[in-house]
């Protein structure tokens, strides 16, 4: 019988946020002054680290292939030089029978040859030692010292601190954000357990946070609210609005195709 008056209830709703045009034309206005073409600035540096990287293997791979050319030439150099030496010699002990009034020709030892390396050479090839980052010159207690002073509490202490704060009971707040019960448990009992963005989206929707409020609790567990995302931004727009009911958001999000808040960890 509940479970029909719920559903009951949830059609009236979703008919009256169908009727609200007005609603969804606002929404539509909304994303398309505050939607960022450009992607995520964490995307942009991702993809300026790989082709950094690209260039240095290239650049390496490059220095490699000179320096064998260089090698091999200078191999092809010694051996012609010893050719020519041979032959000099040689053609020193016939004419010395001949005249010994010429001035004989004098001997080119192969050390005494000089010939012009090429400029890749005169680089030194980086060893293991001068490619060690300069972090590793730190002590671990210069480590220890800057997570301390950076660091901030987990998202279990914070998510608490804000239930506490509000004066909500842990139950009410779950089953308001439609989180099941074994998760909302994962999130309190394990401090390394790491829930989906949908499910801290769900929580902040519950406690009815601020925009900053959300971002924050956002960013305790790595995410944020894009404005390159679709979903976000009406996540943004319901917030601003106050839409915390999490019926009127899923509906929002059913209306422009977006993923429902119903799919948690």
């Amino acid at each position: 019988m509940l479970y029909k008056l719920l559903n009951i209830m949830n059609y009236l709703r979703i008919n009256r946020l169908k009727m609200n045009t007005k609603l969804f034309e606002e929404i539509e206005t909304y994303i398309k002054s505050h939607y960022d073409r450009k992607p995520n600035y964490s995307n942009r540096m991702i993809h300026a680290g790989e082709a950094k990287l690209e260039e240095a293997e290239l650049s390496i791979l490059s220095m490699c292939d000179d320096i064998e050319e260089w090698q091999e030439e200078k191999s092809e150099k010694q051996t012609f030089s010893r050719k020519e030496s041979s032959e000099r010699g040689k053609d020193e002990e016939s004419s010395s029978d001949a005249s010994a009034s010429t001035e004989p020709q004098k001997h080119v030892s192969p050390a005494s040859l000089s010939y012009d390396e090429p400029s890749i050479s005169r680089k030194r090839v980086a060893s293991v030692e001068d490619i060690k980052p300069r972090a590793m010159s730190c002590h671990n207690t210069d480590f220890e010292t800057f997570i301390k002073r950076h660091q901030k509490p987990i998202f279990r202490d914070l998510l608490f601190s804000i239930i506490d704060k509000h004066g909500e009971r842990d139950s009410t707040v779950y089953k308001r954000a439609l989180v099941d019960r074994r998760v909302f448990s994962k999130i309190r009992t394990d401090e390394k357990y790491h829930p989906s963005k949908v499910t801290v989206i769900a929580l902040a929707l519950a406690l009815k946070l601020s925009k900053s409020d959300t971002a924050e609790l956002l960013e305790y567990t790595g995410y944020a609210l894009s404005r390159s995302s679709t979903f976000d931004l009406l996540i943004a727009f319901c917030i601003e609005r106050e839409i915390f009911n999490l019926f009127d958001v899923n509906m929002i999000l059913d209306y422009f195709h977006e993923p429902l808040l119903n799919n948690y960890d």
